[in-house]
């Protein structure tokens, strides 16, 4: 799944670059498994394949990813749940689904990152319950 919306390819790309503090593209490519090349197209066409992005950066919080929301990483919220009340995760995944909703996408498109989101939910609540 790929999107166009302008710019937001470039924030996304240096989101991952800085969470896992690489200095160059070339870096993130290889991250990704992908040629420098493809992380440039990405950068002029303003596109993005979300499916590898989720997949490779799991570890990572997926409202940072889209957003540049804090915490960076999955396991700083999942650390301390005590820290985080019902209502503001209430509002974070309301927040979410906006944003998301907002995205200039394909209803296609939207619907994959809600599902994507969705499956992270659902893991961190199975974690909880290990």
């Amino acid at each position: 799944m790929t999107t166009n919306n302008s710019q937001f390819a470039n924030f996304i790309l240096d989101r991952l670059k800085e969470a896992y503090s690489m200095k160059y593209d070339a870096e993130l490519a290889k991250f990704l498994g992908k040629d420098p090349s493809t992380i440039s197209t990405w950068r002029r066409r303003n596109t993005i394949d979300y499916n590898l992005i989720f997949t490779k950066c799991h570890d990572l919080n997926a409202n940072f990813i889209i957003h540049g929301d804090l915490p960076i990483k999955r396991d700083a919220v999942e650390k301390n749940p005590d820290h985080i009340s019902e209502q503001k995760i209430e509002y974070q995944t309301q927040n979410i689904i906006y944003k998301i909703d907002n995205l200039t996408l394909a209803p296609d498109e939207k619907i994959a990152l809600l599902k994507m989101y969705l499956n992270l939910l659902e893991e961190k609540e199975s974690s909880k319950k290990s």
